[in-house]
């Protein structure tokens, strides 16, 4: 962190210790942390007088006053008749917010194979394991998920070695960026960023008013929350943990969610651009043209200097990476935006990535992850009564927000798809019109020149045909038929998730499910979008390097 400075925070780090406080290894490792000072919080998979009650009294004692000093404590809605299922819902919830995960072997484990659970949530979440048996004097073991293997799933595929004596690398591969070229400057653009960027570029705004597609009302019968402001994590009214209530994630939240905009606006103006000019162009060279007649080389200056600018804005997008930048900013807060109802419930982020393959992890899990992790753990007790309540603010707060959104931009930008096309294909239809006219006229006439419109006919005919052209590349660079794809897939897929809630008896375990399909959604959605973007722009690349070649 020393070598990184502006990576992080100026904050104290805190080191923290995440324990169920069952009996044996987990409550004296949660003692012991609390003795040396570490901050201990706890997830306890039923109401703590019952899951006491198995203790023995001096084991319950310890527990109890552990309990009670814990900086956090998440108790779940789970009860003993569940028998391994309700610690498996705990070991989950821990695995999902814990950089490492240690685990003591002795004689009071009433059974090791109540671990399964928590070794599987480990693996899924890629979180390393420690290990230690204190009976027997066998080394400490590593376990972790193995690199480069995709169908890793089961226990028997954790990869074993004994533990180094030195852990500095394996903290440095936990708490450090990838030590990447690309990734260590996508880090110093973030840290280099202004807070409140002002959007300069006006193009894209302009043609979306140009078109009648700028406003889209929402159709709904109820009224939507607001993004922004009030209350909207589905946790809120019942009691949890809120990061609502957390200025700092808020305004990092806020922060990404402009920084997105911003450049997505000069990416978008910019590509408007390199279109729209190809129109200017052409009226400005035929205008030259008819104006001054003798100077032939006015149009082909006119073209030279519109032509400079716009490969300087494209270089200027290139150099500064307004696209990468847009895409890794989008993704990082709707990851952000996603935590809101994932980490009071104690699921963490669902996007899952193997962090010690550090060849494979990108910035954005690494930064994401870091985020998580620097909040205050949840907190709170989540009662099966409330699980219905939870469940409803999920679909009300979240599903219907993502839903307008889709139905917004379905409606958006199929409207701009289909008033494009009029447009392009009226300019190429005019074009042949105004040519068939004059080819008449000019019959009845004696010629060309006996016309009395032929210089308002002649500009058409060098301007329409280019309309038609730009008109067209916009639709293209745009992919608008993709875009509106995708919005109605993801608008059928949440339109069917919010139906499955709604109708199922939910525990839990269900609402959990949602949750999660929800945050994946979401991820997913905007990875199609983002392959799409990339997938045109490595094409475009290609088709550059053959043709210089």
């Amino acid at each position: 962190m020393k070598s990184r400075p502006t990576f992080f925070s100026a904050a104290r780090p805190r080191l923290r210790c995440v324990s169920t406080l069952s009996a044996g290894g987990a409550l004296e490792a949660a003692r012991v942390a609390r003795d040396v000072g570490i901050d201990l919080s706890c997830v306890l998979p039923f109401e703590a007088p019952k899951y006491l009650e198995g203790f023995d009294p001096r084991d319950r004692s310890i527990a109890k006053e552990l309990i009670d000093g814990a900086s956090a404590c998440l108790v779940l809605p789970g009860t003993r008749d569940e028998d391994d299922r309700a610690h498996d819902r705990a070991y989950e919830a821990i695995a999902a917010n814990v950089d490492i995960l240690l685990v003591v072997l002795n004689e009071r484990l009433p059974n090791p194979d109540c671990l399964r659970g928590l070794f599987q949530s480990a693996l899924s979440s890629g979180t390393p394991i420690i290990s230690i048996d204190s009976e027997n004097s066998r080394p400490a073991l590593l376990l972790t998920r193995p690199f480069h293997d995709e169908l890793t799933a089961a226990i028997t595929d954790l990869h074993k070695e004994e533990l180094p004596v030195d852990l500095m690398p394996l903290v440095q591969s936990i708490l450090l960026p990838p030590a990447d070229s690309a990734v260590r400057r996508s880090l110093e653009d973030l840290v280099a960023e202004i807070n409140h960027p002002l959007a300069l570029r006006f193009e894209y705004s302009m043609m979306l008013k140009l078109f009648r597609v700028s406003r889209i009302p929402v159709k709904s019968n109820r009224r939507l929350p607001d993004k922004e402001h009030g209350q909207h994590s589905p946790a809120h009214m019942e009691g949890l943990s809120s990061l609502t209530d957390d200025q700092d994630y808020m305004q990092r939240l806020r922060r990404f969610d402009a920084l997105a905009s911003y450049y997505g606006q000069l990416c978008r103006s910019s590509a408007a651009t390199g279109f729209l000019v190809i129109i200017i162009v052409a009226f400005l060279s035929a205008l030259a043209g008819m104006i001054f007649p003798s100077l032939s080389g006015a149009s082909i200056a006119i073209q030279i200097a519109i032509n400079i600018v716009v490969l300087l804005d494209v270089t200027l997008m290139k150099r500064h990476r307004w696209m990468e930048r847009w895409l890794d900013y989008r993704a990082i807060a709707e990851r952000l935006r996603c935590l809101r109802f994932l980490h009071p419930l104690g699921l963490g982020d669902v996007h899952k990535s193997n962090f010690l393959d550090r060849k494979r992890q990108s910035w954005i899990d690494w930064y994401v992850r870091r985020c998580c992790f620097a909040l205050d753990p949840p907190s709170g007790q989540i009662l099966s009564r409330d699980v219905p309540k939870i469940a409803g603010a999920l679909v009300v707060k979240e599903i219907d927000v993502q839903l307008a959104y889709h139905r917004q931009s379905f409606r958006r930008f199929g409207r701009l798809e289909h008033r494009l096309f009029v447009a392009a294909y009226g300019a190429l239809a005019a074009t042949v019109m105004i040519a068939v006219a004059m080819g008449i006229a000019a019959q009845f006439v004696g010629g060309i020149q006996g016309i009395s419109w032929r210089q308002s006919a002649l500009l058409a005919l060098a301007v329409l045909p280019a309309v038609t052209t730009a008109l067209n590349g916009i639709r293209a660079d745009a992919d608008l038929v993709q875009l509106v794809e995708r919005s109605a897939l993801a608008a059928v897929a949440l339109t069917r998730l919010r139906r499955s809630i709604r109708g199922a008896v939910l525990n839990y375990d269900r609402m959990a499910a949602a949750a999660t399909k929800v945050s994946l959604l979401m991820g997913d959605e905007l990875s199609e979008w983002r392959f799409m973007l990339e997938n045109r722009r490595l094409r475009q690349s290609r088709s550059s390097e053959w043709r210089k070649r």
